[in-house]
C-alpha cells in the first residue's frame, strides 16, 4: 500500500465517522480466492514505489509523446475535504471498449499522453473503469499497471474514481474481452451466488488496502449502475462493507443512474452519484441539477453527475458529440462535481446507441478534438486550440 500520508479529505471523514456500514445476512469471510490474494499479496510486497516494474510488453509499446498543440490549461484545484469542486471525464482510451481491454492491452506512454489531454482541457477528475478479470488473470501486471496510472493522474493535478466493478454487458468469457462490447464484472455466475463473494471481496480489499491513502485516489466507486435488483444490491453493499473494513476512511460511492437509487446506500456512501446523459433539452437538465443539490442537502452529502454527454436533439446531428449544448449548464450548478461521458472520441458504449451511429468523446489519438467548439466549451475558454480532426471510422459507425 501506498505509504504517502492522506489528503485532507482523510481527515474530514474520519471525523464525520465514516465506518458504521449495516451488514446484511450472508456476509462473505476471510476465506475464499486464496490463490489470487496470496499472488496479490506477494505482488504488493515487492512493488516498485513509483507503479512498479513495466512488463516487457508494456516497455514494447511505449513511444515518444507528441508533442501538445493545445493551450494548457490551470486545472480547478479540489477544494474542502477533496469532494468539490471537481471537474471529470470518463475516460477509456481511443477505440478501446471495455474495461478488460484497457488493462490487458495497457500501454503507458498513451496513457500519459491522454492523461496530459485531460489536464489542458482543464480536467482535475477522471472516472475510469478498474478491471476485477484482469486482475484475477494476473495480480501483479495490474498492479503495476494501476500504479502507474494513479502515478501519472496525480503528476498532472488528476484525481481518480476507479469503478471496480460493473453491472452492464456480457460475461467476462475469454471470447468476450476481446470483443468490441461492455463486459460485466463480476460475471453473472459470481454476482447471484453469494458462496463466491469472498472471490470480488479479496479485490476490494486489497485495492482499498494498497490504493485508499494514494494521492491520485478521489474516492472509490463500487459499482457501476447496479439498478434496483436485490441480489445486485446485496452484492454492492456487501462490498462497501468489505471496503470500509479495510480501510476506514476513504470515500466510497456507488455509481447510481438516478438520485432515488442513491436511497439504497445513504448510510454507507460518501459521495451521491447519478447519470443524465441525454436530456430532451438544456431546461430538463437545470431542473435536474436543481433536483440534485436539494437532494444532497436533505441526504447531507455531496453530489457528482458522473455522465452527462448532451440535450438529445438539436444541431448538427443528436447522434454526434455537442458538450457545448449542456457544458455551461453542468459547470454554473450547484452540484459538487461532474464528470462527461467522454474524453476520449469513440463509438458509443451502449450497443443499442452505438448501432443508431452515436460517437462520445473529445480527442483524437494525435491531440485533435471532434468539435473545437465542444472542447472549448468543456475548457470554458473561447482562445483554447487544437486541430479539429474526424477520423474516418467515425462515419462509419452504426453500420460497422
Amino acid at each position: 500500500m501506498d505509504d504517502t500520508e492522506g489528503v485532507s479529505r482523510r481527515g474530514v471523514l474520519a471525523a464525520l465517522g465514516a465506518g458504521g456500514i449495516a451488514t446484511l445476512g450472508g456476509c462473505v469471510g476471510s476465506t475464499g480466492s486464496d490463490a489470487i490474494v496470496a499472488a496479490a499479496t506477494e505482488a504488493s510486497s515487492d512493488a516498485a514505489p513509483s507503479g512498479g516494474t513495466a512488463t516487457a510488453r508494456e516497455t514494447e509499446m511505449e513511444t515518444e509523446t507528441p508533442a501538445s498543440t493545445m493551450t494548457e490549461q490551470p486545472s480547478p484545484s479540489l477544494t474542502g475535504d477533496g469532494l468539490s469542486n471537481v471537474r471529470g471525464a470518463v475516460y477509456l482510451p481511443y477505440r478501446v471498449f471495455n474495461h478488460y481491454q484497457m488493462w490487458d492491452r495497457y500501454a503507458p506512454a498513451e496513457i500519459e499522453r491522454d492523461l496530459t489531454f485531460a489536464s489542458n482541457l482543464g480536467l482535475n477528475s477522471l472516472r475510469v473503469f478498474a478491471s476485477y478479470t484482469v486482475w484475477q488473470e494476473d495480480p501483479a501486471a495490474f498492479r503495476d499497471r494501476f500504479d502507474h496510472f494513479l502515478a501519472a493522474a496525480a503528476d498532472r493535478g488528476i484525481a481518480v474514481l476507479p469503478m471496480l466493478f460493473e453491472s452492464i454487458g456480457t460475461d467476462p468469457t475469454p471470447a468476450n474481452v476481446a470483443r468490441n462490447v461492455p463486459i460485466r464484472s463480476p460475471g453473472g455466475a459470481v454476482l447471484r451466488n453469494r458462496g463466491r463473494w469472498a472471490e470480488t471481496a479479496a479485490f476490494v480489499r486489497w485495492f482499498a488496502e494498497r490504493y485508499g491513502d494514494h494521492e491520485g485516489l478521489l474516492a472509490i466507486e463500487v459499482m457501476n449502475e447496479p439498478g434496483e435488483l436485490d441480489h445486485r444490491v446485496a452484492f454492492v453493499r456487501e462490498m462497501l462493507r468489505v471496503a470500509r473494513e479495510a480501510h476506514p476512511t476513504v470515500p466510497l460511492t456507488v455509481g447510481c443512474k438516478s438520485l432515488e437509487l442513491n436511497r439504497q446506500y445513504a448510510d454507507a456512501i460518501d459521495v451521491l452519484q447519478f447519470h443524465h446523459n441525454l436530456p430532451p433539452t438544456a431546461d430538463q437538465m437545470r431542473q435536474k441539477l436543481g433536483e440534485a443539490s436539494d437532494f444532497a442537502a436533505e441526504v447531507g452529502k455531496p453530489v457528482w453527475l458522473t455522465e452527462w454527454q448532451r440535450t438529445r436533439v438539436g444541431p448538427p446531428d443528436k447522434m454526434l458529440p455537442n458538450y457545448d449544448s449542456l457544458a455551461d449548464i453542468v459547470r454554473d450548478s450547484d452540484i459538487d462535481g461532474d464528470f462527461f461521458w467522454q474524453l476520449m472520441l469513440n463509438p458509443a458504449y451502449n450497443l443499442k446507441v452505438r448501432s443508431m451511429g452515436r460517437i462520445n468523446g473529445v480527442f483524437t489519438e494525435d491531440g485533435g478534438v471532434y468539435s473545437l467548439e465542444g472542447a472549448r466549451a468543456l475548457a470554458g475558454s473561447g482562445d483554447w486550440e487544437a486541430p479539429e480532426i474526424r477520423p474516418d471510422w467515425t462515419g462509419r459507425v452504426g453500420s460497422e
